[in-house]
């Protein structure tokens, strides 16, 4: 019993310590790739920011991830990534015109 009890803490303790480093990743990523968008470098943004898709394939990253590919003149990779933007939920309408 001891030795389940012990077990489950040891576990517990290591998902924690993997969902922390997990989240500092994600920060790291957004926080370089915003620094690039911010610099007009949106092809050395892209990376960035297709690294956070992996992670959390969500609305809001796809989008992001269509915006830096359209202004690095790559428009397939930009319609593609609108388009999963567009089925993940991305709803807003008025900041895509």
């Amino acid at each position: 019993m001891k030795y389940n009890n012990l077990l489950s803490i040891i576990l517990f303790v290591l998902t924690i310590n993997i969902a922390s480093a997990q989240q500092d990743e994600y920060s790291e990523n957004y926080n370089t790739g915003m620094d690039l968008y911010m610099k007009g470098d949106y092809k050395n943004a892209l990376p960035y920011f297709e690294k956070l898709i992996a992670v959390n394939p969500d609305r809001n990253a796809f989008y992001n991830a269509a915006c830096l590919a359209s202004l690095s003149n790559d428009l397939n990779k930009g319609f593609s990534y609108l388009e999963l933007s567009i089925k993940n939920g991305y709803t807003n309408t008025t900041h895509l015109r």
